[in-house]
């Protein structure tokens, strides 16, 4: 019996009768004890049996799946339970989670002021929450060899969530291909290579009660990969990641007393964005992330912890719930201006220094307008303001009854309805799939002149020649 063919194995560290090791699910509802010991690995499990097989294999997931076949074979066959069905929605979530590590890292003290809001939810975190169980679901199936169990909770997915659809279809079946290229070259490196779906990774080591779950880990002799699923359209790089490193130092902490990784072994950490065809991987060895780990995850989650440390504006605060009524962005959104000259214009100095202030500004001036407006509609009242009705618009109720209407009086169907046009680019390759808009769309696409763009010098974008060289053939662009 191969890793494939078991149900979904995962572990959580454990102690015995003095003995360090691991728990696991040895059959439907019992829980069993794995260690190693003089190079032997032992399972404990109900009913004083004790099961050791040296020719089982090195890793531990090789001696649990002997276990099982072992366990299943001295112990009567207990009744089948129905499935368990996936939610992620329920999982619990950590003060310092994962996801939310840039924020805490760059402003510890927003964790605890973050912690005291109600949790937030959204169209696009829930779709994003339906993929991941979709996801967790064929690779399961995968997995298990498509047993009857597996296909079964995938049509009552398909049939039951809102958010499932063929898109959500092809973009997840790319994922899973994914995962089992990169589980078979691992195997490549090392046959006996473990691959664990959704499995909780604790890195409270560095981070105090800190936890979270990584969407994919694989465990070769001198490797950890985990790779992250992102449904959303946001781009995400892995490089410089703090989510990713922490998933890496949760996975570290549950498999290196098994494997003892040596400091030059490698971690791979991967962003898979289906829907974007984007992938960004960042590679490091365990040396470099425990040192990541003790330098600079430990020092902000202690503050951060503690609701200590400073705060900090930065590309962070996009998704943290108290962006709106931050201190600190208002502060620096209308703070005096460092450079001052006697003269009645701004200098070109001022205006650099007001520049990168104006993409927060903007953002925070929207932010405070939502949240005025939902003060009002609480019922408090905003002083100097009050709720009017916003501009009405009148709309056709039902175009087909005006479109007959139209036509019974003899009007042709030119002056009725708009002349037909083109999908956009993206709805074309969603209709066409992507060799059908290969082949038949891209020779005929041509990309516009680029209008030149004031950016921060930290852009990846090449700088455009020196104006005084490129004025007048820049010019006729703006």
């Amino acid at each position: 019996m191969s890793n494939l063919t078991l149900p979904r194995l995962s572990f959580s560290r454990a102690e015995s009768h003095g003995r360090e090791g691991y728990s696991f699910i040895i059959a439907e509802g019992v829980e069993a004890f794995i260690y190693q010991e003089d190079n032997a690995w032992w399972v404990e499990a109900p009913g004083d049996v004790a099961i050791t097989n040296e020719k089982a294999g090195k890793t531990r997931g090789a001696m649990a799946e002997f276990a099982r076949e072992s366990y299943a074979e001295r112990k009567p066959q207990q009744q089948p339970q129905q499935p368990e069905e996936v939610n992620h929605k329920d999982r619990a979530h950590a003060l310092l989670s994962a996801s939310g590590a840039a924020r805490w890292i760059a402003c510890p003290p927003s964790a605890r002021l973050e912690d005291e809001e109600p949790e937030q939810s959204s169209g696009a975190a829930e779709q994003g929450t339906a993929a991941h169980e979709y996801s967790e679901l064929l690779l399961e199936a995968e997995i298990n060899g498509w047993q009857i169990d597996d296909i079964d909770n995938l049509k009552r997915f398909q049939e039951t969530n809102e958010w499932y659809d063929s898109e959500m279809e092809n973009h997840i079946q790319d994922y899973v291909a994914f995962v089992m290229e990169r589980f078979n070259f691992a195997k490549t490196k090392d046959p006996e290579a473990f691959l664990s779906v959704e499995e909780r990774l604790d890195f409270s080591q560095w981070v105090p009660d800190g936890f979270g779950t990584g969407d994919i880990v694989i465990v070769t002799d001198h490797s950890i990969e985990v790779i992250d699923l992102k449904y959303g359209r946001g781009k995400v790089d892995a490089p410089g990641n703090p989510q990713p490193k922490l998933y890496a130092l949760g996975a570290y902490n549950a498999y290196d007393m098994l494997y003892n990784f040596d400091d030059s072994d490698e971690v791979i950490m991967t962003i898979y964005q289906p829907r974007l065809s984007h992938i960004s991987t960042d590679i490091t060895t365990f040396g470099e992330l425990l040192a990541w780990g003790e330098e600079v995850a430990a020092p902000a989650a202690q503050l951060a912890y503690k609701g200590e440390g400073k705060f900090q504006t930065g590309e962070h605060c996009l998704f943290c719930k108290i962006a709106t009524t931050c201190r600190q962005r208002a502060e620096e959104a209308f703070g005096d201006l460092e450079v001052f000259e006697t003269s009645p214009k701004l200098s070109i100095d001022e205006i650099a220094e007001i520049l990168p202030r104006l993409k927060g500004l903007k953002k925070w001036a929207n932010d405070i307008e939502k949240e005025a407006l939902k003060l009002a509609l609480d019922g408090e009242k905003v002083k100097g303001y009050k709720l009017v009705a916003g501009r009405s618009r009148r709309v056709i109720s039902d175009p087909e009854a005006v479109a007959a209407n139209l036509m019974l009086a003899d009007y042709p169907t030119d002056k009725i309805y708009k002349p037909s046009e083109l999908l956009s680019m993206t709805n074309l390759k969603k209709t066409l799939g992507n060799d059908a808009f290969a082949e038949l769309v891209e020779p005929l696409l041509e990309r516009t002149e680029p209008k030149p763009t004031l950016v921060p010098e930290s852009d990846s974008r090449p700088e455009l020649p020196g104006a005084e060289e490129t004025f007048d053939d820049l010019a006729d662009l703006l």
